[in-house]
């Protein structure tokens, strides 16, 4: 997958389901006009209880007013999957029902409840002058994370006050659940958001051993200059097949993400 992580493509997909089911909600409602509005509230209700966050403004919200949206996972296209903290914002474009040829945009914020992606909300922009294209012509997003601090003069101690003081996360390399310590060397300190795209990596990585796919496991640092906080994590599971990706979290390591754009 290169410099695009598993997470961000599982985003990616579960983006698509949400259209998707919009999609064919929408498509039986229309066939049945007359009276369809309480069946529309349901069925859209329903749509919320699987793919939000309790408590998140979705459809049956009112969020999306039936006649303005088209969300299609044929036409609702991906601009950008990008890290902010513990969330990934979304970006895409669909074709606006009133204004044809032109698109309206929507922000995605997605996160990790439990072991499932789940929407947290959702910001729509006015309809755009022109459908765009997605930013990656080969059907993959890259993850980037925005907005990320200088850890570059950052050292063990001073991570550790970081962690200490809620500004970084400690992570395992090796989890527990495959048998990793809290031993000096399975250590790092990371930006909390990281930690959320290793658990998810970890539970597909989960499953391929469950099924005989994988049976080594390697979670490798990169580390630029003398910073204590790694600019990337390297994620190898191996043996009889094979998985890997790259969790990109600051430094060259998003340079060479951006590139991919």
């Amino acid at each position: 997958m290169g410099q695009e992580t598993e997470a961000a493509d599982c985003v990616r997909s579960f983006i698509s389901e949400w259209a998707a089911a919009w999609h064919t909600t929408r498509q039986r409602v229309d066939q049945d006009p007359l009276g369809a509005l309480d069946e529309w509230d349901a069925a859209v209700t329903t749509i919320d209880s699987r793919l939000f966050v309790e408590g998140a403004s979705g459809g049956s919200q009112g969020a999306f007013p039936r006649g303005r949206c088209e969300h299609d996972p044929k036409t609702e296209l991906i601009q950008s999957v990008v890290a902010k903290g513990s969330e990934f914002h979304v970006t895409t474009t669909a074709p606006h029902r009133s204004h044809p040829g032109r698109s309206t945009r929507y922000t995605y914020r997605v996160v990790l409840s439990g072991a499932n992606w789940r929407i947290a909300g959702v910001d729509e922009s006015d309809p755009g002058d022109e459908i765009q294209p997605p930013v990656s012509d080969g059907g993959m997003v890259a993850v980037r994370s925005t907005g990320s601090p200088d850890y570059s003069s950052v050292d063990v101690e001073a991570a550790k006050r970081m962690f200490e003081h809620g500004e970084l996360s400690k992570l395992l390399l090796l989890p527990e659940e495959f048998g990793g310590t809290d031993a000096i060397h399975n250590v790092v300190y990371v930006p909390s958001f990281v930690v959320a795209l290793k658990q998810h990596a970890d539970q597909t990585i989960k499953g391929m051993v469950a099924n005989g796919s994988v049976s080594r496991y390697r979670a490798t640092p990169e580390y630029q200059g003398s910073s204590a906080v790694p600019i990337a994590l390297h994620v190898h599971a191996f043996e009889p097949g094979h998985f890997m990706t790259e969790l990109v979290i600051w430094g060259d390591a998003l340079v060479r993400a951006a590139n991919l754009q």
